[in-house]
């Protein structure tokens, strides 16, 4: 079943656009990210935070869920960035048009393990593709 399921998501209309572009409004205070897009053909991401500096990202997850589909997105920082070492975005359709519900965690890498730093909050953010 879950193998007829991907032909199906894939074909979804977040999954036919070449990039997915979502804006964070300013007036968000629980994540430093004003941008966020993806490209679910090659995988890749980007994160466009408030002060303008760009993370190359990659989308690790893609499943159904409610009337789209479910991505998440990891950014692995190359240098800390907010005392942050790794953010996950996790964005979720709602089910108005063009709205999402983001989730973001932090983590922290010591010692060569990744540990849980802080939950970065959650914001409906306006996408396009």
């Amino acid at each position: 079943m879950k193998k007829l399921l991907l032909p199906l998501l894939l074909a979804s209309s977040q999954a036919v656009a070449s990039t997915v572009k979502c804006e964070i409004e300013a007036t968000t205070v629980h994540t430093s990210a004003s941008q966020m897009e993806w490209n679910l053909s090659d995988r890749s991401a980007v994160v466009t935070m408030r002060s303008g500096y760009r993370y190359q990202g990659k989308v690790t997850r893609v499943v159904d869920h409610n009337a789209g589909v479910k991505v998440n997105i990891v950014v692995d920082y190359p240098s800390r960035v907010n005392g942050t070492d790794i953010v996950e975005y996790a964005f979720y359709p709602l089910f108005t048009p063009n709205m999402e519900r983001v989730l973001a965690v932090n983590y922290l890498v010591e010692d060569g393990r990744q540990h849980l730093g802080s939950f970065a909050g959650i914001s409906v953010v306006n996408c396009s593709s």
